[in-house]
């Protein structure tokens, strides 16, 4: 047997797909298309985006 442990101290770096940092209508198309979602997910998830872009940032918080 594999001389392997999976804890909270092994790295994994080695991801199939890592994305950038933020959030975009681009970002969504891009996961989307990768998932091979139908085309009412996507239509779902761009709704989902552009009602949180219109909410306002909280004064609050770090």
């Amino acid at each position: 047997m594999a001389n392997f442990q999976l804890d909270h101290k092994t790295k994994t770096d080695k991801y199939s797909y890592k994305a950038k940092k933020g959030l975009s209508r681009k970002l969504v198309e891009e996961i989307s298309r990768q998932k091979k979602e139908p085309e009412w997910m996507l239509t779902t998830r761009l709704q989902a985006l552009d009602q949180y872009l219109k909410m306002p940032i909280p004064t609050w918080g770090a």
